[in-house]
């Protein structure tokens, strides 16, 4: 992981495990997510669809992505979403319109709903521009951006202290005014970054959830289960073989029974014992 990364130029990036629970010495930055995220785009194409599942479906239960962005923001096709106490709520978010992809990266937000709203704002003002790109600059590319020498910060304390209603977690969505929830020094660095993601006025550029795809129905278990309709193997034929296991101990029992009429054919029966006793000749001693 690390040789790629250089490989890539992700310069501020050192990983120690591959699963990407803490660890100490275990860092990146969104300079380098946005390095990644390009290079999974362009090397890996067969694999795109993989970004963007909405949902799945396990038995009766369906559990939705994280990045809700999937189904509250048009053209969002990825990527990734993250969260420990440590760096906060992020996302690697992509999404497409007119033929033009974007990939928008937010670290360290207060909540799943910040970090969506945050990275819709980034992908508007990538879209749409303001409507000034003749007179604005070109912000160039991912490869122009510079690396900044700074330690990464810990926001575990913003993040997971007392001051939250509710444990934060991936699952547990909070909304704006959570956001508005965060005490903290307002002339520190973090609690600077922390505004920064939050919502402005209460402004939100994302719709309502709409299910624009149907989950993804998954099954883990014996492939001949009759749910298994991942196989490759026709249901036809497969109801067939479960029949035919059904029907295997019936045919081992007659199988059986066949083999022991054969021997019992074969075998000579056994004389009574009397009639042994009776065709003994007997013997007379001479005196």
């Amino acid at each position: 992981m690390n040789a790629n990364a250089r490989r890539l130029g992700m310069t501020e990036s050192h990983f120690v495990n591959p699963n990407g629970l803490p660890a100490e010495n275990h860092v990146t930055s969104a300079r380098d997510l946005g390095i990644l995220a390009r290079a999974l785009i362009l090397e890996f194409p067969e694999d795109d669809s993989y970004w963007h599942i909405h949902a799945i479906q396990y038995g009766n239960r369906v559990m939705r992505n994280y990045n809700s962005l999937l189904d509250r923001y048009p053209g969002a096709d990825g990527m990734k979403t993250g969260f420990i106490c440590a760096s906060g709520y992020n996302v690697v978010a992509s999404a497409t319109r007119n033929g033009r992809r974007l990939i928008a990266i937010v670290l360290g937000a207060y909540s799943g709903a910040v970090r969506s709203q945050k990275a819709a704002q980034l992908f508007e003002r990538g879209f749409n521009g303001g409507g000034l790109t003749w007179l604005t600059p070109s912000l160039g590319t991912v490869d122009a951006l510079a690396p900044i020498d700074a330690q990464p910060p810990n926001l575990r304390e913003e993040m997971c202290g007392g001051h939250r209603r509710k444990p934060p977690a991936e699952d547990n969505d909070e909304e704006q005014q959570d956001a508005a929830a965060v005490n903290g020094d307002s002339g520190s660095a973090q609690a600077f970054m922390l505004s920064s993601l939050r919502p402005p006025n209460g402004k939100f550029v994302l719709g309502p959830p709409v299910e624009t795809e149907a989950p993804i129905k998954v099954f883990t278990g014996p492939p001949d289960h009759p749910d298994a309709v991942q196989t490759a193997e026709p249901r036809s034929k497969k109801k067939k073989r479960i029949a035919a296991k059904k029907d295997a101990p019936a045919k081992a029992d007659a199988k059986t029974d066949a083999k022991a009429d054969a021997k019992a054919d074969v075998k000579p029966a056994k004389a009574p014992k009397h009639a042994k006793r009776a065709a003994k000749p007997k013997v007379s001693s001479a005196n």
